[in-house]
């Protein structure tokens, strides 16, 4: 509101026609002058002007076009020149809309002449001009006047796109971002189809750095996907199925994939109802006959389960069954890879039984790795979540302290001296009195004394 209030004021304070005035500044010579200063007060003039029409052309006001898109105004280097006459043209778009009194190659050298400008609202502490950007921006979207690019230029589509991820002004006003995602959605809501190159422009944002320095980018992809998901929801499934599958098994480098992957894993975490076919379709390769397809599938949702921000929703609890029954998988790298991550899991799903029994099954596996990985999970999880750890599995950890070998044996013992010392002695040396969750763990002393007696 104060971005909006600052871009009317600047309209205000240009000069305004008196009478005499108002039947020449609309005629062709009223902007062919060679002195800055003057050009400078009679765009103002022909903005404010412009800003008080309707949308309604009048014949008084057919030199203006032409008479704007004079070389030396359109490629003038003086900064404010520039974008009063941006400004001037989004006004004569405004009041000529639908209809844009320009031909194919000026539309293309105004929207570029638009491009050029809008980076300005990124700069509200540095721009001496910005309530004028800020004024553009407002007025370009309110008008609608992008939408003539879905018949004019993919290319400079994608450059606005990418022209509105790239401003990463910590301060960006939500007003501003507003506008933005305005604009680009009802590019996208206006369109017949969207274009790979102009969906992988959205997705690419939510992938490359970590969550806690995530740029504007990323806030106005997420919020421009949830406004058009009913628009999208055909292209994304279309867009991931050929990236992820068909691809997939034609062969992808390695990176790539990784940002595809990435791609879905914030999608999946921010937008379930869009992501949940996605990810149904791609969880057909948990089966597939190539282990190491298989593994990247296995740590995609492991990651994706495991993260804090995930909700495992009704709809992702029969994606996380197909993941957990993996457990029985014959790599035995799989199987600790879904060990790696399940301690996490576990505190989300505390009433799927079929998980804590895969897992004690686990505990006792062939392959001496394993039932490392299944140690350390059913550790960790005892750790930070007595509650979720049933009593079968407590005992499952205390048979590994009898573990013929002493990679798996040592990291038992230690963990059931952990549990002991965390749930029980702590609470007996403060006179705490033992929860239901913690009664559990008394019997860990006695397993410890008969492992120093064996």
């Amino acid at each position: 509101q104060e971005a909006s209030a600052k871009g009317g004021r600047a309209l205000e304070d240009m000069a305004s026609p008196n009478a005499k005035e108002h039947k020449h500044i609309f005629a062709k010579n009223y902007l062919k002058c060679t002195k800055r200063d003057e050009l400078i007060r009679r765009l103002k003039v022909l903005a404010k002007h412009l800003a008080s029409y309707k949308q309604e052309p009048e014949k008084l006001l057919e030199a203006v076009p032409k008479s704007l898109m004079q070389p030396t105004l359109m490629k003038s280097k003086n900064a404010e020149i520039k974008l009063l006459v941006a400004l001037c043209h989004a006004e004569v778009l405004r009041i000529w809309v639908p209809n844009p009194p320009y031909t194919e190659k000026q539309q293309k050298d105004i929207f570029q002449l638009f491009l050029r400008e809008l980076p300005g609202v990124g700069k509200a502490g540095s721009n001496t001009h910005y309530s004028k950007c800020f004024h553009l921006l407002e007025n370009l979207a309110q008008c609608q006047a992008f939408l003539i690019l879905n018949d004019l230029d993919e290319a400079l589509t994608i450059r606005l796109f990418k022209t509105f991820f790239d401003i990463r002004a910590e301060d960006l006003g939500t007003q501003v971002i507003h506008y933005m995602v305005q604009i680009m959605e009802s590019i996208i809501v206006e369109r017949e189809s969207v274009s790979d190159i102009l969906l992988e422009t959205i997705l690419v944002q939510l992938t490359g750095l970590p969550r806690e320095k995530k740029s504007n980018g990323y806030a106005m992809a997420l919020s421009l996907i949830r406004k058009t998901e009913g628009t999208l929801e055909n292209e994304m499934q279309a867009y991931f199925r050929e990236k992820l599958i068909q691809k997939g098994e034609e062969g992808e480098d390695k990176e790539s994939r990784k940002d595809y992957l990435e791609m879905l894993h914030e999608l999946a975490i921010n937008n379930q109802d869009l992501s949940i076919p996605i990810l149904t379709e791609y969880s057909s390769w948990l089966e597939v006959e190539k282990p190491e397809e298989r593994l990247e599938c296995i740590e995609f949702f492991g990651n994706l389960f495991s993260s804090e921000e995930c909700v495992l929703s009704q709809e992702y609890m029969s994606l996380l069954k197909n993941y957990v029954l993996r457990m029985k998988d014959v790599n035995a790298g799989i199987r600790c890879s879904i060990l790696n991550k399940l301690h996490k899991i576990l505190p989300k799903a505390p009433k799927m039984d079929k998980l804590l029994e895969l897992l004690e099954d686990r505990a006792s596996d062939i392959d001496e790795k394993v039932r490392l990985a299944a140690t350390n999970c059913i550790i960790s999880a005892a750790s930070a979540h007595p509650e979720c750890v049933s009593s079968e599995l407590l005992l499952a950890l205390g048979n590994r302290a009898l573990d013929k070998r002493m990679s798996v044996r040592r990291p038992a013992l230690v963990g059931l001296a952990h549990l002991f010392k965390k749930h029980i002695s702590e609470r007996w040396k403060s006179k705490r009195p033992l929860g239901k969750s913690q009664k559990k763990f008394t019997w860990c002393a006695t397993r410890l004394i008969q492992c120093g007696k064996a």
